[in-house]
């Protein structure tokens, strides 16, 4: 009998069509209570993690649900072809460029959106902008 492997998972969430193999994996899988239980139900996992991702469900959350960690989480949607997501609203970026060009400070930047001083950075050197002029 063939052994199911993460591509095969893999290639279900890419394209939503499962193998019969497959099937019968994830109808056979029930409820993981231990280390060696959990070996064998990765596959089954995998799916669940992606699909909770889809959804919109915080990486917390879906390390707390599937007992896995981010560097697992971010594995799992890299195999899967699934785009990650941007941590940042597109209109909450814009006006923290709007507010870093009208010369706010950083961390009031920050405070005001909501988001951690390394977003706003990462935002603004996205965006090709620089607060000083370079030295010669």
């Amino acid at each position: 009998m063939p052994l199911l492997q993460l591509k095969d998972a893999a290639d279900y969430v890419r394209t939503n069509k499962a193998s019969q193999l497959l099937l019968k994996v994830l109808r056979s899988v029930a409820h993981v209570f231990n280390f060696t239980e959990e070996r064998h139900n990765r596959v089954n996992r995998y799916v669940a993690v992606i699909n909770a991702y889809k959804r919109g469900d915080p990486i917390t959350k879906i390390e707390q649900d599937f007992g896995c960690t981010k560097r697992t989480i971010y594995d799992y949607i890299k195999k899967a072809g699934v785009q990650p997501r941007s941590f940042v609203a597109a209109e909450i970026r814009e006006d923290i460029l709007r507010d870093y060009r009208a010369k706010i400070p950083v961390k009031k930047i920050a405070e005001l959106h909501g988001v951690s001083l390394r977003s706003v950075r990462k935002i603004v050197k996205q965006a090709g902008l620089r607060r000083y002029p370079l030295r010669k």
